[in-house]
């Protein structure tokens, strides 16, 4: 009699690639059918700054960045202008207003508009559900009646995102991407932007990006990260800006206390550049002599290396002239 084969009846072992038979709809294109695809542009909310996708606009409490966010809704709301002069198209928009009042909204609503009638585009909500708690179900029900939404806004990102349900072992990037995912699901289908406001953790970093608030679960889910640093007490701040579908940029803007208004003053280097000449001569102008640059450095609390370099370009186009090491302001 043969004997018995051990593995006789034991079926073969398991292999993914042989039970595995790509077809339509599994979503595999190969490279050659890629390229013949025709993809409409991105669209942007702000052009060069903001585009449709998930975002994040993050800075430290109290810096302006609920009037920025209320600025850019109310320009996308009526087709008007962003920052002070940029133009941006008109769409439905939806403000997620969450640690404000009906009456704060009015007030504010009222400064940044100034002479102009409210727009019925702009739509504001006080309170609203955890994601996890009906708030994507509610979204998509807002979204379902307006086909020419273009912006929804959260503010802020705290007040909405599901509660972490892991125990002191449980992978926060993991939990933040997942957290994340529906918003991201949400703006890409309906080729919106949904912006949201959110906070920097403590100190600085060589990376402004990295200062965001949350783990890198945050910021890798987003399309688009928007930072604004602004010192305490100034009315000018900058606006860091990187993303999938934008170059990286640092946009210098003037805030106006009296409105709530943010305007673009144009790229940060530029304007850095232009505020240092404008301290060095009117520091050399109200010398008693002319003075160094040593001197001119004290004077404008400016470092020195910076005002060599800055002294150098002035002399050039004629603003100072140099007097074999001192320097005297030209008209």
């Amino acid at each position: 009699m043969k004997p018995r084969d051990r593995n006789e009846g034991t079926p073969p072992p398991h292999n993914p690639a042989q039970s595995f038979r790509p077809s339509e709809g599994t979503g595999i294109i190969d490279a050659a059918t890629l390229d013949t695809k025709e993809f409409p542009e991105p669209r942007f909310v702000i052009p060069g700054i903001l585009t449709e996708g998930l975002a994040f606009l993050a800075g430290k409490p109290k810096q302006g960045k609920s009037w920025l966010a209320l600025g850019v809704g109310d320009a996308v709301g009526r087709g008007g202008q962003a920052l002070g002069g940029i133009d941006v198209a008109a769409g439905d928009v939806l403000y997620l207003a969450l640690e404000d009042t009906e009456r704060r909204l009015q007030g504010r609503l009222r400064a940044v508009r100034q002479e102009l009638p409210p727009t019925p585009r702009l739509e504001l909500v006080t309170s609203w559900p955890r994601l996890d708690d009906g708030g994507i179900d509610a979204l998509n029900y807002w979204l379902d009646g307006r086909p020419d939404a273009r912006l929804i806004i959260i503010d802020t990102w705290a007040k909405v995102k599901p509660r972490q349900k892991g125990g002191r072992n449980a992978n926060i990037y993991d939990e933040d991407y997942a957290a994340l995912s529906p918003l991201k699901e949400l703006a890409d289908a309906r080729s919106l932007c949904v912006l949201l406001v959110h906070h920097v953790r403590k100190g600085d970093s060589d990376d402004p990006f990295e200062e965001i608030s949350g783990s890198t679960g945050l910021t890798g889910s987003a399309d688009t990260l928007l930072l604004l640093k602004r010192d305490r007490g100034a009315h000018d701040a900058a606006l860091w800006a990187t993303g999938r579908d934008i170059e990286e940029s640092e946009t210098a803007l003037a805030f106006d206390s009296d409105t709530g208004r943010w305007t673009r003053l144009g790229p940060a280097d530029e304007y850095r550049q232009s505020e240092a000449q404008q301290k060095i001569w009117r520091a050399v102008r109200d010398a008693d002599n002319a003075p160094s640059v040593k001197e001119i450095a004290e004077a404008t609390n400016l470092k020195l290396g910076t005002v060599k370099g800055t002294v150098y370009r002035m002399t050039k186009e004629g603003k100072l002239k140099n007097l074999g090491g001192s320097y005297l302001a030209l008209d």
